[in-house]
C-alpha cells in the first residue's frame, strides 16, 4: 500500500508538471490534445489512491478532449453536454463518499465554461471555483500533487484577474457574496 501511495504521488507530479506546461499553449486544439495524457495520468493517480470517482471522471475528460479535437464546431455543444451527462450518471451511481460529488460539480462548472464564449471574466471565475473544488477533493483523497496543481492554477488565475481587472476587483471576487453572484450567473 505504501508503494502505491508513493507511485501515485510521482505520477501526480508528472501530471502536475504537464499541466503547467499545457497552460503555456496558445491553441485550444493543442490544449485539448495535451489534456488527454494529462487526464489519464491523473486517472492513474486517483485509481492508485482509491479515489475512483476522480479516476473515471478524468478518463471521461480525456475521451471528451479527443472528441472535442475531432468534432466539427456544430457538434461541440452536444459533445460537452453528452459527456457531462455520462459523467453525472456514473458519479451518482458509484459515489462512495460524500466528497465524490466535488469532482462532478467541478466537471459541471468546467463544462459550463467550455460552452461560454467571449466572456473571459465569467470563465476565469468559474475556473477559480473549479480549482477550489478540485483542491478540496485532492485534500480529502491525499493527492498532494493534485492539491499543488489546483493551488498553482488558482494562483495563476488570481494573478490574471489582478493583471486584467485590477487588484480591487480580483480581491473582491474572493468574498462569498461575489462567489455566489458568479454561481447565479450560470
Amino acid at each position: 500500500m505504501e508503494h502505491s501511495f508513493l507511485i501515485a504521488q510521482i505520477i501526480g507530479f508528472i501530471a502536475f508538471a504537464a499541466s503547467v506546461t499545457k497552460m503555456q499553449l496558445k491553441s485550444s486544439k493543442n490544449i485539448f490534445f495535451c489534456d488527454v495524457p494529462i487526464c489519464l495520468l491523473w486517472a492513474i493517480q486517483f485509481y492508485l489512491l482509491g479515489a475512483f470517482t476522480g479516476a473515471f471522471l478524468n478518463i471521461i475528460a480525456s475521451i471528451r478532449s479527443i472528441a472535442i479535437c475531432y468534432a466539427p464546431e456544430l457538434g461541440f455543444k452536444y459533445i460537452v453536454l453528452g459527456f457531462f451527462v455520462i459523467a453525472s450518471i456514473l458519479t451518482l451511481n458509484f459515489m462512495g463518499n460524500w466528497y465524490d460529488i466535488l469532482p462532478l460539480i467541478a466537471n459541471a462548472l468546467f463544462s459550463r465554461s467550455l460552452l461560454q464564449r467571449n466572456n473571459r471574466e465569467l470563465i476565469v471565475r468559474i475556473m477559480f471555483i473549479n480549482g477550489f473544488l478540485w483542491f478540496t477533493y485532492n485534500l480529502l483523497v491525499a493527492s498532494w500533487m493534485g492539491m499543488a496543481c489546483a493551488s498553482f492554477i488558482n494562483a495563476s488565475i488570481l494573478i490574471s484577474m489582478i493583471r486584467y481587472e485590477g487588484l480591487f476587483v480580483a480581491l473582491n471576487f474572493l468574498t462569498p457574496r461575489e462567489v455566489f453572484a458568479t454561481i447565479r450567473q450560470l
